[in-house]
């Protein structure tokens, strides 16, 4: 591989020698007289031939420049077309070195992969998956198997020590609570707060409950208090003495009437003293029905 190493014996930069430097003098001489002309109708024939001169003479010096640009190009182009080949044939040994590289890392990495899980089975808190105490750096050659076993020794009493804290939190109901949701985030503050989230839940089930109950027993008792003001309305009606009043004495021009009223939104009391009323004056009435609502 020391012999790959390109060496250039012999690289020169073209010359060319051309006129381009007088011609260019000639025509910008030349093109002087027609900057700013101004044509008039019988210039059109000589202007329409000047113009196609000019095209002709800068058709001859772009089409030489790029004849002679790619004469001048072509032995740059075979250099490059060749060193190209080699860039490719290099590129495609390199990918197939690499992916067996690629394959063998891959296969020492899934190696100590699973001589981790093994030492957290024997060593490690057996309740407790490696996934939930895993860390890739694990898997870097820089990481030694010293540096892994210690961070999870390290891990391993950290977990026994907070589910021993946990166990002493309170009733049973409590410290399942909180080892049910521990052993999901490994997190004692994650764990508190999920409880105290529930427990605020519950707080305001329970409300609502309460609330729901208070509202059911409150309608129940309006229904019987209303109930009892109709049966002791009606009681009261009842008892209330409708004596036959004495016939009116009527005069010549008088006539008996006996016009239909509907009271509304009369209290009871009020409607007790018209009662009242009535029966005082001898003015006879039915009681036709009878509408009651609170207000």
């Amino acid at each position: 591989m020391s012999d790959l190493e390109l060496k250039i014996t012999r690289f020169e930069l073209g010359v060319i020698e051309t006129n381009l430097t007088e011609l260019e003098q000639i025509v910008d001489k030349s093109l002087e007289k027609y900057r700013g002309l101004v044509v008039t109708e019988d210039q059109i024939p000589e202007a329409k031939k000047t113009r196609s001169d000019l095209n002709a003479l800068k058709k001859t010096a772009n089409d030489w420049r790029i004849r002679k640009e790619k004469e001048f190009n072509e032995p740059f182009a075979q250099v490059k077309a060749q060193v190209k080949r080699i860039c490719d044939n290099i590129d495609q040994v390199n990918g197939e070195i690499d992916k067996q590289i690629k394959t063998f890392e891959e296969a020492q990495r899934e190696e100590k992969r699973t001589a981790i899980a093994d030492w957290w089975a024997k060593n490690g808190k057996r309740t407790v998956p490696i996934e939930k105490v895993w860390d890739e750096r694990y898997l870097n050659k820089t990481c030694s198997e010293k540096q892994w076993q210690a961070d999870l020794t390290t891990k391993r009493e950290r977990i026994t020590a907070e589910l021993s804290q946990i166990t002493q939190m309170g009733e049973p109901e409590k410290v399942d609570f909180l080892i049910t949701n521990y052993m999901q985030t490994l997190d004692v503050s994650a764990a508190l707060e999920a409880w105290n989230r529930n427990e605020e839940a519950k707080r305001r089930a329970e409300e609502e409950k309460a609330r729901m109950e208070a509202e059911r027993l409150a309608r129940e008792e309006r229904a019987r208090q209303q109930a009892e003001m109709r049966a002791q309305a009606e009681a009261e009606d009842e008892e209330l003495p409708q004596p036959q009043a004495e016939a009116t004495a009527l005069g010549p021009d008088d006539y008996l009437y006996s016009p239909t009223f509907k009271l509304v939104d009369l209290t009871y009391t009020q409607a007790i003293e018209l009662t009242r009323y009535m029966q005082e004056h001898g003015i006879k009435f039915i009681s036709i029905d009878k509408e009651r609502r609170r207000k």
